[in-house]
């Protein structure tokens, strides 16, 4: 299967030529926001998740998300958005001590994705949280291809609560280097 867009823009952390070549995706990708998951024809070239059959899938769901966020995020920024190794919960934490919102409001919008049930609710509060990273003018990156395994899961009541479990974590995880269990 091929990379997925915000993969093929990226080389050795850079933006690369591909990137710079694609004018118009972006654009493309933030049109599709509000709409199905392969229904626009604008974002079709930059799905990997289509099938033949039109099959609305858990994958497609889940790439569809992730590509019209990150149409929202890596808007005007002359830096990838997509940072392999860089959970979305340690980019929220990050976010969260920006100290140019309040870590009630951080929290709030947070705690409204990680309650989202549905792939359209998942990606209105993944976009309200990526238009506040960029408000920090901060470079608040994370990996997207992690998050299109986490959506897919966030779509299985079965794995749902681990992925939800693994945000929190990485969210609200202390910075310091003591790793020893508290006492009960």
């Amino acid at each position: 299967m091929k990379p997925f867009l915000w993969e093929r823009f990226t080389t050795d952390g850079h933006l690369n030529d591909e990137y710079r070549r694609a004018g118009g995706t972006l654009a493309a990708l933030r049109r599709g926001a509000h709409g199905e998951p392969g229904a626009s024809p604008d974002m079709w070239p930059y799905y990997t998740r289509l099938n033949a059959e039109g099959h609305l899938t858990r994958s497609l769901s889940a790439e569809h998300v992730c590509l019209t966020t990150y149409g929202v995020h890596q808007q005007g920024l002359g830096f990838p958005v997509h940072q392999p190794d860089v959970s979305l919960g340690d980019a929220l934490r990050s976010l969260r001590h920006s100290g140019k919102f309040s870590e009630d409001a951080v929290d709030g919008h947070v705690e409204r994705l990680a309650t989202a049930t549905q792939p359209g609710e998942v990606a209105h509060h993944l976009i309200a949280l990526v238009n506040l990273m960029k408000a920090t003018k901060l470079p608040l990156r994370f990996d997207y291809t992690r998050l299109f395994h986490d959506l897919c899961d966030l779509q299985d009541e079965l794995r749902a609560g681990a992925v939800r479990r693994r945000w929190g974590a990485a969210y609200f995880r202390s910075d310091s280097s003591d790793t020893t269990l508290p006492k009960d």
